[in-house]
């Protein structure tokens, strides 16, 4: 598949997207933005009237081309972000501030931050995590967004063409599933947490599988996966013979196919286990807490590290 034929296969990615939309007003914007960041890069015109975004974009100026273009931006990057089964549940979520870095070819990186509220009495706390307690794992759609510059080296070190379909599936090529999307997880803790049992939730992000879940419970516990009946995705397995590394190293860089953890009771577990299953997730257990007596906050019941 070329690379024409991938792109395809993501509308308008963020990566790719040119300023065609704003013809009336792109390339003296472009000029204009590109200009006052290499005066901030070399130490000129800095501001304290205000941030670096505000100054750049002229947001209190609702005539200006740059409020326009700020909110046609906003615009797209939600559109894309809906695309890819990113919504917003309910009014506590805010898009509190978006950052963009363009250069001379008209491209453009974008970064930004949602902020969630939630009421003093309904904070999840590690301390409601206790012996006995069941892990609840959900699958994750790939590698999510950790890892990659590994990915890149194994790519490059073996001369990979990640146009073409690799051996673990035939279906896909590299491409697809390297920049499948991140798989959003609030629509499940939501399902979860209906009825508030919810004790605890680790996102496994950097650090994988070895360093978020001990964020999620007090030192005196060890959460205990039990993985005797857990397939390791072909991605992974993968990932781990060519970047040649071991399986403690993989744990702790990428999800290894669980992308969320949930804490609960076990008299609660397969109830929300079959709550989180009904909405589309694919949830299963996959461990428990213990008493820490291995001076380990996590350990592998079936995976020799």
């Amino acid at each position: 598949m070329s690379e024409q034929e991938i792109l395809k296969l993501f509308p308008e990615p963020i990566f790719k997207y040119k300023f065609e939309k704003f013809k009336s007003y792109n390339d003296d914007l472009a000029d204009y933005i590109y200009k006052l960041q290499e005066e901030d890069k070399n130490g000129v015109a800095k501001s304290n009237k205000g941030g670096w975004h505000s100054r750049n974009f002229k947001l209190n100026d609702k005539n200006s081309a740059q409020y326009k273009f700020a909110l046609d931006l906003q615009k797209y990057i939600l559109d894309v972000f809906q695309k890819f089964g990113w919504k917003s549940e309910g009014k506590n979520i805010l898009l509190r501030e978006m950052w963009s870095i363009i250069n001379k070819k008209n491209d453009f990186d974008v970064a930004g931050f949602c902020v969630g509220a939630v009421e003093r009495d309904k904070i999840l706390k590690t301390n409601s995590v206790k012996k006995g307690d069941c892990v609840i794992g959900l699958s994750s759609s790939g590698i999510h967004s950790n890892g990659f510059s590994l990915v890149r080296k194994i790519i490059e070190i073996n001369s990979i063409d990640i146009y073409e379909n690799p051996k673990f599936d035939k279906n896909k090529t590299l491409a697809e599933i390297l920049m499948k999307p991140t798989l959003m997880y609030t629509k499940a803790f939501l399902a979860a947490n209906k009825n508030y049992k919810v004790k605890s939730i680790s996102h496994i992000t950097g650090g994988g599988l070895i360093d978020n879940p001990p964020r999620a419970f007090n030192k005196n516990l060890t959460l205990k996966f039990d993985m005797k009946n857990f397939k390791l995705p072909p991605l992974f397995k993968w990932l781990k013979d060519k970047a040649n590394i071991s399986l403690f190293e993989l744990a702790k860089t990428f999800n290894c196919g669980i992308g969320f953890l949930i804490f609960v009771d076990k008299n609660d577990a397969q109830l929300i286990i079959n709550d989180i299953n009904k909405i589309g997730y694919n949830a299963f257990l996959i461990g428990s807490m213990i008493e820490n007596n291995y001076e380990k906050n996590v350990i592998f019941d079936g995976w020799n590290f």
